[in-house]
This record gives structure tokens, sequence and C-alpha cells, in this order.
């Protein structure tokens, strides 16, 4: 399977490892010119631009986000909107602030 991966932190890093690692053909394109180059080391074909991770996946993309939640979520899909068609998937993988609720008395809220 193809995959295209936005975002190349501690996790989206390893994740495109571990795809790759499982027979996944990995693009990957992060803000950061210096982690795509780190990953590109490790096989992993590079993506300079959105436009381009788009163009290097065959339809019916799968593109998953590995970047902080909030708005820069929003920012993100918008800008790739232009260069996704009808039955492409994208799956937003990032964290969000988690605060477990109840955990400090054996979970009864």
């Amino acid at each position: 399977m193809q995959i295209g991966l936005l975002g190349l932190g501690k996790m989206g890093f390893n994740l495109a490892l571990n795809l790759q690692r499982n027979g996944h053909q990995v693009v990957a394109y992060d803000v950061a010119t210096e982690l795509i180059e780190q990953i590109k080391n490790h096989g992993i074909t590079p993506a300079y631009s959105l436009e381009q991770l788009s163009k290097q996946l065959k339809e019916r993309r799968v593109i998953w986000l590995m970047i902080p939640a909030g708005n820069i979520v929003d920012e993100v899909i918008a800008q790739l909107l232009p260069f996704l068609t009808e039955g492409d998937i994208v799956i937003d993988g990032g964290n969000s602030h988690f605060k477990a609720r109840g955990l400090h008395n054996g979970g009864r809220g």
C-alpha cells in the first residue's frame, strides 16, 4: 500500500519507518527540510511540498497527518484540498491534549 505521511516529528518519523518495514511504500513530507533529508536516507520517498506529495501517490490517495492538534490541522487540510480528488483518504493521527479524569482516585471520576 502507498501512504503519504505529513509530519516527521518523533511519532511521524518512526511511523514512516514502521510502515516501510512492514512493506508499505511511504512518501513523506515535513516543513523541516532536514527531517525530509533524514527520512530519505532511510529509503523513504521524499516530498518537498504538499503538491509533490500528492503527485507521488496513486489515485485513491491515503494521507496520514502526524501534526500537532489544533488549528494547524484545519490549515494543512485546506492547503492539501486542491491536490485531492474524491475518494482520497486523510487520516488525522496527531495528538490532542488529553486530561485523564479520575485516575487519581481509582477511576471513579
